[in-house]
């Protein structure tokens, strides 16, 4: 019997060499897919390349959908967007073609998504692992992940998610990650991804925020549409956007849901420039929609006792008030926003809540890397 899909998993490409790409996708042949479609959207990929695309996804069932944008630069947004006008499924999955999973991922998550419901999330986002090229090697050799996965989760846990020469398994870790699983109505009532983006970066955070923003049902962290450029592993204090969105990574974690990310070399078409400008954009829209709601009122929050939860956990420190904490948590939050002024004074002068501060923004280049 013919189980009719409820998930699309939307995978953006481009690529002159088919055979990369192809090698990669062919992972997924180990996965359960029963009661989920793959629509794989090229963007612009050379006539030969699409026509090896195209056959590859026919031989397994797989839909093909072809942008005709070969003369204008690779977009990740307008291909996720092509992509979320096409499924016809309840639910959508945002994926990568350098992600691998467990054979059983996809149908756990469909038991996940009737979860979905009775949490505060609006979506899901998962935690990625970035397998070092070792690794990568062994899991492409062993056709799957699985034999695998005992080992790589034991060295996630013990080598460092920051990444250091001394890891071995793990190149680093993303507590959450643009790997996203929501409704499709979620996805288009805010809008779709932005395809204002050019070139790497920026499209994923907004896209990301825009779904944090119009969630009533959280509690909005102070100095919510600040963009908090430290490494999300060492976010630790309930401020920025980027504190909620990792809470959705962690409860994944929590649930034994990872994304695993095959080693590349990085892509010719990142460039620097490309992430600095659209890492700009991204947070000058989010002050611009902050700014928009000022003043009007907010729904309360439904699930405030998220704050006294386990998921919470990491965050209890700064988020519970308690009789002679004060001075305590004055005192993490100088020193909060001294460690940003370090690390990253580009960010320091954006977020400041002192207008003419802002102007030297300008003065410091954003060293971000990640959503």
């Amino acid at each position: 019997m013919t189980i009719l899909p409820i998930l699309s998993v939307v995978i953006p490409v481009r690529t002159c060499s088919p055979e990369f790409y192809l090698g990669r996708l062919q992972l997924r042949d180990h996965c359960d897919l029963r009661g989920t479609e793959i629509l794989l959207v090229d963007d612009g990929s050379p006539t030969e390349t699409a026509y090896e695309l195209h056959r590859f996804c026919k031989t397994r069932g797989w839909r093909y959908i072809r942008l005709e944008t070969s003369r204008v630069p690779f977009s990740l947004a307008r291909a996720r967007n092509a992509g979320l006008a096409a499924v016809q499924t309840s639910w959508i999955f945002f994926d990568d073609a350098d992600m691998v999973y467990e054979t059983a991922f996809f149908s756990k998550l469909h038991r996940e998504l009737t979860l979905l419901h009775s949490t505060p999330f609006t979506f899901l986002s998962l935690p990625a692992v970035y397998l070092s090229a070792e690794s990568s090697k062994q899991v492409i050799s062993s056709r799957g992940i699985d034999t695998l996965l005992p080992e790589l989760l034991t060295r996630l846990l013990l080598e460092d998610p920051r990444g250091s020469d001394h890891n071995h398994a793990i190149q680093n870790f993303a507590p959450a990650s643009a790997i996203l699983v929501m409704a499709k109505e979620t996805a288009l009532s805010v809008g779709g991804y932005d395809e204002g983006f050019q070139g790497w970066g920026g499209e994923d955070r907004d896209f990301i925020f825009r779904l944090l923003a119009a969630n009533d049902k959280l509690p909005k962290p102070p100095d919510f549409a600040a963009t908090r450029v430290w490494n999300l592993n060492d976010t630790n204090e309930f401020a920025g956007w980027r504190a909620l969105y990792r809470l959705h990574g962690d409860y994944m974690a929590r649930k034994g849901y990872y994304a695993f990310h095959l080693y590349h070399e990085s892509n010719a078409w990142r460039t620097t420039e490309a992430r600095n400008r659209n890492f700009e954009r991204a947070a000058f829209k989010a002050h611009a929609y902050a700014d928009e709601l000022h003043g009007i009122h907010q729904k309360k929050p439904s699930h405030e006792i998220l704050k006294h939860s386990l998921l919470f956990s990491i965050y209890k420190d700064y988020a519970v008030s308690s009789p002679g904490r004060s001075t305590t948590k004055n005192h993490t939050r100088i020193m909060s926003r001294l460690r940003k002024l370090y690390r990253d004074p580009h960010a320091f002068f954006r977020d400041t809540r002192i207008p003419y501060l802002r102007s030297f923004r300008h003065l410091f280049a954003i060293k971000e890397n990640e959503i």
